[in-house]
């Protein structure tokens, strides 16, 4: 008897690209199949597209949604409600190769693998939604074991610079991910990227198929398309991601021996996102909001541990516009925060025209004539600009001195009262 597979969609806004999708499935060379697909409210005729299809075909099962709660949840929906033994995600816009649940299949079983894997071609397209070119950036081009542990798969894939995230890239018992509790991460945009590392940290038998499957249709308008106007939206998701994913480790015990590479792998990943969002987002404003947001979510311990570990500042276009409306501009401090900020102000065109500190003999030979004893500063004036390169630990001490000796040029404290936020100038 050959094994049931349900392959759930989740759908929203997609009447354009769904009968595609749906076609792709129920035309499959593989019979024994469920389609069951989770509808959010809509704006267009999605819908009525799946009654239609679902009228013709007893295979497909229609999940309506309250609201729209997003496409984690209507997976997490979709497996709740599966049937089959073996479970494909499919998104609604997409499209998988006629024979595509069958080799899926078959290679599970000849392998007795928890996940398949395959490649993906993925097609863009423009406004019009017209194909322009093609891409092979998700193709597995090198040979695999035909059998590896989750933790064995994740270091190859690195090695071999084909970790492909996206769920769609991946065939699973449902078993599998039953007993592992593999759920999404709900109220996440691009949660794949967690899911990619749950499911190889759990899995002992990964089969890799270098064959292409399945299609991905990249349009202008769809949930991957990230401008800088969502990376106020992303860091927020991607630390709700690192709060779950930490918070499984620290439930999981087993995990610390089991998967240590993924462990390790996966929050330089998440904090890296984190990072590259909050640089990205380029207002004052919305990072005070999304520092604020973070503590009363109480997330606001991870930004620590996710800043920490980059040896960079955080600085905005206002705060750079602040900084160069300065007539003369002075870092106080000679230490690593101090380089750090220095860096970045002459990677941006700003002159730094001197360095202050209490004990010029101590930083003679770093920094030459820069140095400036600050007992004998001389440009006390409300145009000029002191900018503090301390941590939050001296803050205080260093203000105190710089206030004794400075009367009328503003300072500028990045680090004090920012330890969540390393060094934002805020």
């Amino acid at each position: 008897m050959i094994p049931k597979v349900s392959v759930i969609i989740p759908i929203y806004n997609v009447e354009k690209y769904l009968s595609r999708c749906l076609e792709s499935v129920l035309r499959q060379n593989y019979s024994d199949i469920e389609v069951i697909c989770v509808y959010e409210p809509s704006e267009d005729d999605s819908l009525n597209i799946i009654k239609r299809f679902s009228a013709l075909d007893k295979r497909i099962r229609v999940l309506v949604n309250d609201n729209q709660k997003g496409p984690s949840f209507s997976r997490n929906r979709g497996i709740e409600n599966a049937a089959g033994e073996y479970i494909y995600f499919l998104d609604s816009d997409d499209w998988i190769e006629l024979e595509a649940i069958s080799d899926m299949v078959e290679c599970a079983c000849a392998n007795s693998a928890q996940i398949v894997t395959f490649s993906s071609i993925t097609h863009y397209a423009s406004e019009e939604d017209e194909l322009t070119h093609e891409s092979y950036d998700g193709i597995y081009e090198h040979e695999y074991p035909d059998i590896m542990s989750g933790s064995e798969a994740y270091d190859l894939f690195a090695q071999n610079r084909e970790m492909y995230c996206p769920v769609w890239h991946y065939f699973f018992r449902k078993d599998f991910l039953l007993d592992n509790q593999l759920f999404f991460c709900e109220g996440a945009l691009h949660e794949d990227v967690l899911y990619y590392s749950n499911i190889l940290i759990y899995a002992n038998r990964v089969a890799v198929m270098n064959k292409c499957l399945h299609h991905y249709f990249r349009r202008k308008n769809s949930i991957t398309d990230i401008n800088k106007e969502s990376a106020y939206e992303n860091t927020m998701s991607y630390l709700r991601m690192y709060d779950s994913f930490c918070e499984n480790q620290i439930r999981d015990k087993k995990l610390e021996t089991n998967a240590q590479n993924i462990l390790i792998g996966t929050r330089n990943t998440l904090a890296d996102a984190i990072w590259n969002y909050c640089n990205a987002i380029g207002s004052i404003d919305k990072l005070r909001m999304l520092k604020e947001n973070a503590e009363r979510s109480g997330l606001a311990i991870w930004f620590e541990e996710i800043l920490a570990r980059h040896d960079k500042i955080i600085l905005t276009r206002e705060g750079l516009d602040r900084i160069k409306s300065y007539k003369r501009i002075y870092i106080y401090g000679a230490g690593k925060i101090s380089k750090k900020i220095i860096y970045r102000l002459v990677e941006n065109g700003i002159r730094i025209d001197g360095i202050l500190v209490t004990n010029i003999s101590e930083n003679k030979e770093l920094w030459l004539d820069s140095l400036i004893d600050i007992k004998d500063f001389k440009y006390d004036d409300s145009g000029n600009l002191i900018i503090v390169g301390v941590g939050k630990e001296l803050s205080k001490n260093v203000l105190s001195t710089v206030n004794k000796y400075v009367t009328q040029c503003k300072v500028m404290t990045p680090c004090y009262d920012q330890i969540l936020w390393n060094t934002i100038f805020l």
